[in-house]
């Protein structure tokens, strides 16, 4: 297993283990992972982090608004975003469905023409793909 599998599942095991403060507001994390268990799983791990992240909703809800740019609507439905373990995110549905997206850019309401021309010829090069293929699969062996 390399270091970086290692580190990963090491910061899963202390994230997902009971903590113990001694603050009134302590929350304890623990997983339902045996000791013959090498591995903890997706589940376990979000079962473990799902109750305490409910009790942070509104705190999270108001850190992802310091801007003041969202609307109440938007916070109504967060996603946890755990594509990459070592970076993982809340964001509301409308921009993680969004950032999910690989299509030609959505036209923004109330986005001149000019501008969303403007951001075409930047972000979206007619001599790339929208998606990357997979190549084919080797040939079997004789």
């Amino acid at each position: 297993m390399g270091k970086k599998k290692k580190n990963t599942m090491a910061a899963l095991e202390s994230s997902c283990a009971a903590a113990t403060q001694t603050d009134q507001n302590e929350h304890y994390l623990s997983s339902s992972r045996r000791p013959t268990q090498k591995y903890i799983t997706i589940h376990d791990y979000v079962s473990a982090l799902h109750p305490w992240l409910m009790e942070l909703r509104q705190d999270i809800a108001r850190a992802d608004n310091l801007m003041g740019e969202r609307t109440p609507e938007e916070s109504e439905s967060l996603l946890m975003d755990i594509t990459n373990l070592d970076y993982s995110r809340i964001m509301d549905e409308k921009r993680f469905l969004r950032s999910r997206y690989i299509g030609p850019p959505i036209p923004l309401p109330g986005m001149s023409q000019e501008c969303q021309d403007w951001l075409s010829k930047c972000i979206f090069r007619k001599d790339v793909p929208f998606s990357v293929k997979k190549p084919p699969p080797p040939p079997p062996p004789p």
